[in-house]
């Protein structure tokens, strides 16, 4: 996964933390040679500076080796290295620097390319769906076997197209059992009464009044099978919800998006935080990172 991508979720969600904190405008992409040379200076406080430091307009950072140097990343794609060259090296803001509102969801949509989603209609024709297709049911993020961790819990599922009421079924593979089985629900979207998903397949159906189907496989695996944040030292000192959003933004888009069902139960799980919501749209859209 791109470092861009993580480093980006932790500027991403920052934003949302604290309403009064100065405004965040970049952060540490990459540091070469020895990073305890490197110093950021802030408000009168020199602290050592790791892979997604934030940076702010005023921050300064200090090099005093030669053979080191950091590179800082903003969310509009650029990078810039910073030798001991130039240090004493003060970050300031540029003249469109984004605001805290108004800005973030540019910055999601940077990281979630529309673009991208040509990939996953492709995948979309290799599922099972039956019926009229005036109005189309679709699952965007979804592709086949998607893989949710098994545990007792509830289920959050969103599509699009199709024509109200709808239905919903989970059943066992193993056995046949129905896990859930909804009807009438007027939404496009529903979340499920907690219910244990044991290990194994299962067949998600949705339908509509007009006899549209989507169905799809479902895997419950171990918690031990899932993918494991390749930068955690990234996250420390972060507050928890933030850590959980960017840790659920990852595993949305790892591994071709196989895990994007369970992300977006956890993004779920974190409403109405603002940062968790404007992640778990763009996934529902289908789109993927770049």
């Amino acid at each position: 996964m791109p470092r861009k991508f993580a480093a980006s979720l932790i500027l991403l969600a920052g934003l949302f933390t604290s309403q009064t904190q100065a405004q965040e405008i970049g952060w540490i992409n990459s540091i070469e040679g020895e990073s305890d040379s490197i110093r950021l200076l802030r408000q009168g406080h020199s602290d050592p500076v790791k892979p997604f430091t934030t940076l702010r307009a005023g921050d300064q950072l200090q090099i005093g080796d030669s053979r080191s140097a950091v590179v800082i990343g903003t969310p509009d794609g650029k990078s810039r290295r910073i030798g001991a060259a130039q240090s004493p090296f003060t970050i300031s803001a540029p003249g469109n620097a984004p605001s805290m509102q108004g800005n973030v969801f540019k910055w999601v949509s940077g990281l979630f390319p529309l673009g991208a989603k040509k990939e996953t209609t492709l995948a979309l024709s290799s599922m099972s769906t039956r019926g009229a297709n005036t109005a189309p049911l679709a699952v965007p993020y979804l592709t086949r076997r998607f893989l949710i961790e098994a545990r007792t819990r509830q289920l959050y599922l969103s599509w699009s197209g199709g024509t109200p009421p709808f239905r919903l079924r989970l059943v066992s593979q193993t056995d046949g059992k129905e896990i859930i089985a909804l009807a009438g629900i007027g939404e496009r979207h529903v979340l499920a009464p907690r219910r244990e998903l044991a290990e194994g397949n299962y067949l998600f159906e949705i339908s509509d009044a007009a006899d549209n189907v989507f169905e799809d496989l479902l895997r419950a695996v171990p918690a031990a099978n899932l993918p494991v944040f390749p930068e955690p030292a990234g996250l420390a000192g972060l507050d928890p919800n933030t850590a959980r959003i960017i840790e659920a933004g990852w595993l949305g888009t790892t591994e071709n998006g196989r895990w994007v069902i369970e992300a977006i139960q956890r993004l779920h799980e974190l409403a109405p935080n603002p940062a968790a919501l404007t992640v778990l749209r763009r996934l529902e859209q289908g789109v993927t990172v770049d």
